[in-house]
């Protein structure tokens, strides 16, 4: 196993876990969002600071990007299925652009849009 492998996978088990912590309702989007940009941050400079492991940064932030913004689509929509609030004849991700800029939004800004 490469340095690079161990990364990633510390990285995407620690972004399941909060997954997980999110689809208990510990957190709330806007907390699973800062925490997982928080941790991929920390990669980042990590990776930028150790250039001998020898990959690029921004590859692995958008790998683990996509991998935490995956897990939230996923049981976003699990939640969205099961919110009474919700109209019963809406599908999930119905408006799959405003999940889209959702999850984007919160990881980029760290708040809810207005």
């Amino acid at each position: 196993m490469q340095c690079i492998d161990a990364v990633e996978g510390v990285l995407k088990s620690t972004i399941s876990g909060m997954a997980q912590r999110y689809a208990d309702g510990e957190v709330d989007d806007l907390e699973y969002a800062r925490i997982v940009r928080t941790a991929v941050d920390c990669a980042v400079k990590f990776l930028e600071e150790n250039k001998e492991i020898g990959t690029r940064p921004e590859l692995l932030e958008k790998v683990l990007f996509d991998w935490a913004k995956s897990a939230w689509r996923r049981i976003h929509a699990e939640k969205s299925v099961d919110d009474p609030v919700l109209p019963k004849n809406l599908a999930p991700f119905q408006d799959e652009g405003h999940e889209e800029y959702l999850f984007d939004h919160l990881y980029r800004r760290g708040l809810y849009p207005e």
